[in-house]
């Protein structure tokens, strides 16, 4: 009986928190590891050597291992991300330097930003490799790129359990779930943004100097509340690729995703769900869910999804035309109503 009433205990806890608006935030790491080493710690920084007159070498990995049989996410948060741009031929890559972890490979600056990584420790995923390549050997006294990563493991929620979880072990595991329940992203979300207010921009954005990395699609999600019915974006830095633009179409849709595949065509965008542009002076309001070039500069974007989380999806493709057309990116400032 008593058994029965911490599972009830701790489910309550995980149903108050996760109804709320308040989000505990999450503590800062005071583990800090370096290249080479391992981390066995559901908190730790990923930093380079710091020692005097250490060197960096020009590959550096980081081994993070599943704290438990439990845990389905990582959580790199970038306090510090600085690497060489992406380069421009054929499309932006990430060729000199990058960081990759799982299927994902970032470079450029990124400071302020996170992604979301899956693992399965049930099914042989015990741990992460997060590997960042320079260019050359960096010291203390050349700290051209440089980088501070903070990760975060967390536990999955008992409806998304793995086959194989002992139901034994739950009120443990819903102990630490009750804790950081609210950071768990929905799954397939690559971002994850869980205040009702907030700002989410493109990587390498580069404080609108770009350019955004080429062939990447990828899911950005928002927490919704049983009593959210929409969310609204306001650009304050948008440019992206675009196939073409007429009076009527400045970036929507089909300018930004044909439905006849055509080779060499521009299909970079941001897709949003049922949503509604409005707020320019000179057009009326547009029903999309696709949008490129600068097409929402000076509107707002307000999507209402029937149900689910609140997510957007970025996509670029394999192709790069300037001065023609920059590929700088988006940053939007989001309120969830």
């Amino acid at each position: 009986m008593k058994k029965i009433e911490l599972i009830l205990f701790f489910i309550g806890i995980f149903s108050e928190i996760s109804s709320s608006q308040n989000v505990r935030p999450l503590p800062k790491p005071l583990i800090n590891i370096h290249c080479g080493q391992k981390s066995f710690v559901r908190h730790v920084n990923l930093v380079p050597n710091t020692r005097p007159n250490q060197n960096i070498p020009a590959t550096c990995t980081y081994r993070i291992h599943a704290i438990s049989g439990f845990i389905c996410q990582m959580r790199l948060d970038f306090q510090e991300f600085s690497l060489l741009p992406p380069e421009p031929t054929p499309f932006p890559r990430c060729i000199s330097e990058s960081m990759t972890v799982g299927n994902v490979t970032l470079c450029g600056v990124n400071n302020g930003q996170h992604i979301y990584v899956p693992i399965n420790p049930l099914r042989g995923e015990r741990f992460l490799d997060v590997t960042i390549n320079t260019q050359q050997q960096l010291n203390n006294f050349n700290p051209r790129s440089t980088w501070k990563i903070s990760v975060h493991q967390f536990e999955c929620p008992l409806g998304q359990a793995r086959k194989g979880n002992a139901a034994v072990q739950a009120p443990q595991r819903q102990a630490k779930l009750g804790l950081f329940s609210d950071w768990v992203a929905p799954l397939g979300c690559l971002q994850y943004f869980n205040q009702p207010n907030g700002t989410v921009e493109s990587f390498n954005l580069n404080n609108g100097v770009g350019p955004y990395i080429g062939d990447m699609n990828y899911a950005i999600c928002f927490r919704r509340l049983r009593e959210n019915t929409s969310i609204r974006f306001i650009p304050m830095i948008f440019r992206l690729g675009y196939a073409f633009t007429t009076a009527n179409n400045t970036g929507y849709d089909d300018a930004c995703y044909s439905v006849t595949p055509t080779i060499g065509r521009a299909e970079d965008f941001i897709f949003i769900p049922n949503a509604i542009a409005d707020g320019s002076t000179t057009l009326p309001a547009v029903r999309a869910s696709r949008f490129c070039g600068e097409s929402v500069l000076s509107q707002t974007i307000t999507s209402s999804p029937p149900g689910g989380p609140f997510m957007i999806y970025f996509n670029s493709d394999q192709l790069y035309e300037v001065p023609d057309k920059e590929e700088i990116g988006f940053r939007f400032q989001y309120e969830i109503a």
